[in-house]
């Protein structure tokens, strides 16, 4: 997994934005690093399940992998599949897990 911050100004969540619309071969998100006071661009590459600590708020997400990418509720029951290549606004709200690499 890796990370990018950027300032939490407006400048900043447009190039958070950029980072997201160019994500390689993973899943791309945004939060909001309350602590350092940035957008925080997240990329899962690896093929795992990933527990969510601290995700509110609406953001971009993109999927530039081939696998699908599901998103979980607390009981880990998919509430949101993320094709290879798609993108979508995502309510961070009610997502508890990211599960990569599922087969389609």
């Amino acid at each position: 997994m890796g990370n990018y911050g950027f300032p939490l100004t407006a400048a900043g969540a447009r190039e958070a934005n950029k980072q997201v619309r160019r994500c390689g071969d993973a899943f791309c998100t945004i939060q909001i690093d309350r602590r350092t006071t940035q957008y925080i661009v997240y990329e899962l590459s690896n093929c795992d399940t990933w527990k969510l600590h601290r995700f509110k708020g609406r953001f971009l997400a993109r999927n530039g992998g081939s696998l699908t990418v599901d998103l979980l509720n607390s009981s880990r029951r998919r509430i949101y599949r993320l094709w290879g290549g798609g993108q979508t606004v995502v309510n961070w709200d009610k997502v508890y897990y990211i599960r990569t690499c599922n087969k389609h």
